[in-house]
């Protein structure tokens, strides 16, 4: 289920062309935000709105804007971030605008074949373990055409569309997502072609679908129940990977403030970003889910993850293969990477020495 808090944002490029972008609502979604207003206190109106956008989805829009720096793309029948196009962070800013759309494209196929990757792999098992012990079928050529069928099945991905043009209000009920079926080696043909979709308000939540469809939603709900038995997490009835508390912990002035109508819109967006799990993190990241952030790595992503918590990431995540990281901070992420013109060299296999220095944007 998308999230309210979530269907605004869109795979935007920021006006310095350095990263991507949660864009402020226009003046339309403004107005139309305005409708959602809470209520009214010693008869004037309030100012007080419930959250537009959830400081989680920065966790988003930080891994792909990395994945930008890093170059990782498709290569052949794995991602891999040893491409011969000129690093992101040595454009100019011009040069950074022009090749956005084919960066980001590369960035988000990627993603989607590391998801079909594994979703494959998982499906293979399961069709080899069903033939296995497979003993209804005793015609040869039978069994023969529904293993050719199978196979056939397995080189196609499900991916998801807009059934119609979002409305304006963006108002859930009115959204519906459609369905088809794509070669996994056409996956980045799928996404220059939806590259609209993906830029415009709702993009991520399109991404994300799509992303959930792959593995299959029951699939994820067992694998996501099962990782955090092994490690010990509280169980929940509901297993989404994002669970938007936003407008629940909403910031509200005390009801004694007297707000006029014509004070500028308050931000009620809560502190935080625990509204997205790990193991969605660590879905995108790996295709695998894991329940922390310890025992696994971002692989050939070429990118690694800090955080402002000590001993949250463990040290094989916190190493990429490139000086390129995705911050997580107090209440959001972000992304920062070496400035390849920076006087300082940074040694990748030392850089958490105590005697350690380099500088980061």
């Amino acid at each position: 289920c998308i999230p309210a808090t979530w269907i605004h944002v869109g795979f935007n490029l920021s006006s310095c062309a350095k990263g991507l972008v949660a864009k402020a609502p226009s003046s339309m979604a403004v107005y139309q935000w305005q409708q959602q207003q809470a209520g009214a206190a010693n008869g004037s109106r309030i100012s007080l709105l419930p959250p537009y956008h959830c400081k989680s989805i920065t966790c988003i829009l930080s891994i792909v804007t990395a994945m930008i720096y890093s170059g990782a793309s498709i290569q052949g029948q794995k991602v891999d971030c040893t491409s011969g196009n000129t690093p992101y962070a040595q454009l100019t800013e011009q040069e950074r605008k022009r090749q956005f759309n084919l960066r980001l494209a590369d960035a988000l196929s990627a993603l989607l074949f590391i998801a079909v990757k594994a979703a494959t792999a998982r499906k293979k098992r399961a069709v080899e373990i069903k033939w296995q012990h497979d003993t209804t079928t005793t015609n040869e050529d039978l069994k023969l055409l529904q293993q050719r069928n199978l196979s056939r099945k397995l080189r196609l991905c499900p991916t998801s569309g807009w059934a119609a043009d979002l409305p304006e209000d963006r108002h859930l009920k009115n959204i519906k997502i459609t369905t088809s079926f794509t070669a996994i080696s056409d996956l980045k043909d799928y996404v220059i072609s939806n590259l609209k979709s993906f830029t415009s308000p709702g993009g991520v939540a399109l991404f994300l679908e799509t992303i959930t469809r792959i593995h299959g939603k029951g699939t994820l709900a067992r694998l996501t129940r099962k990782c955090r038995k092994i490690n010990g997490l509280e169980l929940e009835k509901d297993m989404s990977l994002i669970k938007c508390t936003c407008e629940a912990r909403m910031v509200c002035p005390p009801k004694s403030v007297k707000i006029p109508s014509n004070k500028p819109i308050l931000d009620t967006t809560p502190p935080g970003h625990d509204c997205l799990s790990v193991e969605l993190i660590s879905l995108l990241l790996t295709g695998e889910v894991h329940s922390t952030f310890k025992g696994w790595t971002t692989g050939e992503l070429g990118f690694g993850l800090l955080s402002n918590e000590v001993g949250l990431v463990g040290k094989d995540l916190m190493k990429g293969t490139k000086p390129i990281w995705v911050l997580r901070g107090e209440t959001s992420y972000t992304t920062a990477f070496v400035d390849p013109k920076s006087p300082i060299p940074v040694d990748l296999n030392n850089y958490d020495s105590p005697d350690s220095v380099f500088e980061m944007q």
